[in-house]
């Protein structure tokens, strides 16, 4: 009497070569394709906060203009005369300057290589009158509004 399994491949254990080299070449194909979007979400989201932060630095500067007639220029520290408090961990450097006649500008310049173009001297700008820029490093590759 012979015992025959009720499974129909019970005989073969595991995946062939070619089998496992077809999934990984779809593994690697979504990954492709996934990590960039991934990197493009990341940036998106550090340079969201960065105009975040600007828009707030804007709005605290004006109001304290009206109050005293005057900005208050700073570079990447608190400012507790306005009630302005650096962001924990930022990928940016934060620093306002008094650009004379009564306006300002303020300044988000990053402190690690957030777009990956190799350098990390790109930035946003903001100024008192709400006109966006950006910090072009020349290589063509910025951040933007």
């Amino acid at each position: 009497m012979s015992h025959k399994s009720p499974l129909p491949y019970s005989g073969e254990h595991g995946f062939t070569l070619v089998e496992i080299m077809v999934v990984l070449v779809i593994v690697g194909i979504l990954a492709a394709v996934a990590i960039p979007k991934y990197m493009a979400i990341v940036t998106e989201a550090s340079t969201g906060e960065a105009k975040v932060i600007l828009s707030q630095i804007i709005m605290l500067e004006v109001s304290h203009f009206y109050a005293t007639q005057g900005y208050i220029t700073f570079d990447n520290v608190d400012v507790p005369q306005m009630h302005f408090v650096l962001p924990v961990n930022s990928k940016f450097d934060f620093r306002f300057d008094d650009t004379g006649d009564g306006a300002g500008l303020a300044t988000a310049t990053e402190n690690v290589d957030i777009n990956r173009d190799g350098d990390s001297t790109d930035g946003l700008t903001l100024d008192t009158s709400n006109h966006t820029g950006a910090i072009d490093d020349g290589t063509g590759s910025q951040l933007h509004w």
